[in-house]
């Protein structure tokens, strides 16, 4: 039988309906980016609402609305988030023509854009002294969405003491905080959706793309001068084991980046990936 076919039942039971074997993947893909659509923080659709994130006690008197909540409560984590935008332009990428086919490639770099936007305000200070940058790792509190706010985001309270509904910190990586996983799998995320927004397409942007692979080399850099994983403040939510891996991952990504460019030539950053 076709591997598409699927059976209610088992395979001998008479009158066993079989499903059809055409299926729209194209729709599918439409639908996977609209989980990530329904996901966005920030000044978005008039439906949505304007984040006041980065302001208030506890926060950094900047300007952190957008990015992406992490799954039902309000919490922007950086180390997920990076890592699924890395897969997100991995996919663009890898099949370009399947999405361009499946009209989905604008969805796509639409999404990254947008994502990559935030990232760039995450990125707080930007410096090619490695150990000079600044990067947010979160914002928001565990304790505070999962026990004192359980409601929609544009009706949570703006601002307030810890132990209030309206309590939103954001916590910041720097030379005396470490958090090279994060900082790494950050620059692979600017690497990757640079690649996406330097080809063809509605979203192409060839100055946010050449920022963010700026931005890439500084994190990556940053990470190499400052090791050491990411202290989660409070509960544990996505705890990192090490951050090694992700030095690596961003480092092949630059390496992706610069080959793509450099054509046959191998890059420095492929070099210093390998090693």
């Amino acid at each position: 039988q076709s591997p598409r076919q699927a059976y209610v039942g088992q395979e001998t039971e008479p009158g066993a309906i079989i499903a059809s074997d055409t299926y729209d993947w194209g729709s599918l893909l439409s639908s996977s980016y609209r989980f990530y659509e329904a996901q966005q923080s920030g000044v978005i659709p008039s439906w949505n609402r304007a984040a006041k994130d980065g302001f208030g006690p506890g926060g950094i008197d900047r300007d952190l609305s957008g990015g992406l909540y992490d799954a039902g409560d309000h919490l922007k984590l950086h180390l997920p988030l990076t890592m699924t935008l890395s897969t997100l332009a991995l996919g663009a990428i890898e099949f370009e023509s399947a999405y361009r086919a499946a009209g989905q490639w604008d969805t796509a770099a639409a999404t990254l854009s947008r994502a990559a936007e935030y990232l760039i305000k995450s990125h707080i200070v930007a410096s090619d002294t490695p150990t000079s940058n600044q990067f947010v790792a979160q914002v928001g509190d565990v304790d505070t969405d999962h026990n004192m706010w359980w409601g929609r985001p544009e009706q949570q309270p703006q601002g307030g003491p810890r132990g209030s509904a309206g309590y939103r910190p954001v916590y910041v990586i720097s030379s005396s905080s470490p958090g090279a996983d994060i900082t790494a799998q950050a620059a692979a995320a600017m690497a990757g959706i640079s690649m996406v927004l330097s080809k063809p397409g509605s979203w192409q942007n060839p100055s946010l793309a050449a920022d963010l692979r700026s931005r890439a080399r500084q994190l990556l850099a940053f990470a190499q001068a400052v090791p050491g994983t990411w202290k989660e403040p409070g509960p544990s939510v996505y705890r990192s084991s090490g951050y090694v891996d992700d030095i690596a991952v961003g480092s092949l990504w630059l390496c992706k980046l610069d080959l793509e460019s450099s054509g046959s030539t191998l890059p420095t950053s492929c070099n210093n990936a390998i090693s």
